[in-house]
């Protein structure tokens, strides 16, 4: 089975959060399209999404990614309490995924 991986880094906040959404949404939207490509040409297609998406895991960045649930997120299964990847002014943050 062939396995794609894709590793990325969306769009910095630096700019302010709803000025640099839009571009983290296309962004988004160019990945799924490449994501149904890839399937779409090969059905029993093995992908990896990984990195920095620069926004957390309920934001309209992530459903745009995902908006079919072709993807599963593989931080989901550990507890909520563990599942951050960085921590800003006190607060544990989950911005960085893997989705399979």
């Amino acid at each position: 089975m062939p396995l794609t991986v894709i590793a990325n880094h969306l769009k910095s906040k630096r700019g302010g959060e709803a000025e640099t959404e839009a571009w983290r949404i296309t962004q988004s939207q160019e990945l799924h399209l490449l994501i149904r490509q890839l399937l779409g040409e090969q059905s029993d297609q093995a992908l990896v999404l990984l990195g920095d998406y620069t926004d957390y895991d309920q934001s309209l960045v992530r459903k745009t990614l995902n908006e079919s649930d072709i993807l599963v997120d593989a931080l989901s299964s550990f507890p909520e309490d563990e599942r951050y990847s960085y921590i800003f002014d006190g607060e544990s943050q989950l911005t960085d995924w893997i989705l399979i």
